[in-house]
């Protein structure tokens, strides 16, 4: 694999590196759902609804961060 400065993925991953790496990733994902679950249901529940920046829709508006 040749690293690309301007990708965060390499793209030529194996079949089963492609797989271990999206089965590696699911499984960070549930672990930090599970982790952070309080905190993620109290912010969704706090932020305004239908809100948002179309440049940066994962952030709410009058957010601090």
């Amino acid at each position: 694999m040749k690293p690309n400065q301007h990708r965060r993925i390499p793209r030529d991953l194996s079949d089963e590196g492609a797989a271990t790496l999206v089965q590696f990733l699911r499984k960070l994902t549930r672990d930090c759902e599970m982790q952070y679950a309080v905190q993620i249901r109290r912010h969704e529940e706090a932020a305004p609804r239908g809100l948002y920046d179309p440049e940066q829709p994962w952030k709410y508006p009058n957010e601090p961060f």
